[in-house]
């Protein structure tokens, strides 16, 4: 399913994006 590999690709730079905030 493409639908779900950008879905999960999609929650992951989000969450990668939410630490990035935290961090800094």
């Amino acid at each position: 399913m493409p639908c779900a590999r950008y879905y999960w690709a999609r929650l992951r730079l989000l969450a990668a994006y939410k630490n990035y905030l935290y961090q800094s």
